[in-house]
């Protein structure tokens, strides 16, 4: 694939993300039971690997590092990853 091919492929895959705004009013006040909402949506809507997350922490210095991690539990004292 060529790189004007790649160019006009991004231009053409773009969802708009803007038709599910985040209020929040509409969140549950406990964040366990949010996360089950947000994967219970995920997994109706058939999203690879809904299990992925980034998980982001910075040194003493600010510098931030990011990585993909899946998680293996969930319970109400929180996640297992």
């Amino acid at each position: 694939m060529s790189l004007e091919e790649v160019r006009n492929y991004i231009n053409t895959v773009r969802r708009d993300f803007a038709s599910k705004p985040l209020s929040k009013s509409d969140l549950n006040e406990n964040p366990m039971e949010q996360f089950a909402t947000w994967m219970e949506e995920a997994v109706n809507a058939q999203i690879l690997d809904p299990y992925a997350m980034c998980l982001s922490t910075v040194n003493s210095a600010g510098r931030p590092s990011s990585r993909i991690v899946y998680w293996r539990d969930v319970s109400e004292n929180g996640f297992v990853l």
